[in-house]
């Protein structure tokens, strides 16, 4: 048996399996969202701007709901060198900036300690992991869970409330929240 620590734990990554997240997070949605490219939180709140090949969505995160659809194809609502794009509905054109397609982040830990971690044991096969405070894949990664497998993880991560996080893919977006 190897007993290179490297070698485990690419091991125990490669074995573990999507499940639904700890307590006291969970899966409030999974939208089908074909040609997604970008997503955004909205400052301080958790709504998520979703930016795809057919226009830009609007979601509560802490319920899931889809609350506004914008279809138009005139995108100069998008500023490429900033990575942002203007609000709709409830947003107004207040600019959001976002993560995925081409590239920007969202944010990886919140106030009290949860994290999500992305690793490719066998690239390109990425993994999403949720891991309580005080855990890490990388240590006491016992506590952590898989959220997610894909090879096309275009962006995840925490609002700035600490209280919603996604998961974007190029085709679905799953949405969590906590009380």
């Amino acid at each position: 048996m190897n007993t290179d620590p490297i070698v485990r734990l690419r091991r125990k990554i490669q074995a573990m399996e999507t499940q639904p997240p700890l307590a006291p997070w969970r899966q409030v949605a999974l939208h089908a969202i074909g040609g997604l490219e970008m997503v955004g939180f909205a400052e301080n709140l958790d709504v998520l701007l979703v930016v795809s090949s057919n226009g830009r969505g609007l979601f509560d995160c802490l319920t899931g709901m889809k609350v506004a659809r914008d279809y138009g194809d005139d995108s100069s609502w998008y500023s490429w060198e900033k990575l942002s794009a203007l609000g709709i509905d409830l947003l107004g054109n207040q600019p959001v900036h976002l993560a995925g397609l081409y590239g920007g982040g969202l944010i990886k830990m919140t106030q009290d300690g949860w994290s999500l971690e992305s690793i490719a044991p066998t690239w390109p096969d990425y993994r999403v992991i949720l891991c309580p405070p005080s855990a890490s894949i990388y240590e006491n990664h016992s506590s952590c869970v898989q959220v997610e497998q894909d090879y096309e993880i275009r962006a995840f991560g925490f609002s700035e409330t600490g209280r919603s996080f996604v998961i974007a893919l190029n085709h679905s977006l799953y949405i969590y929240s906590r009380e």
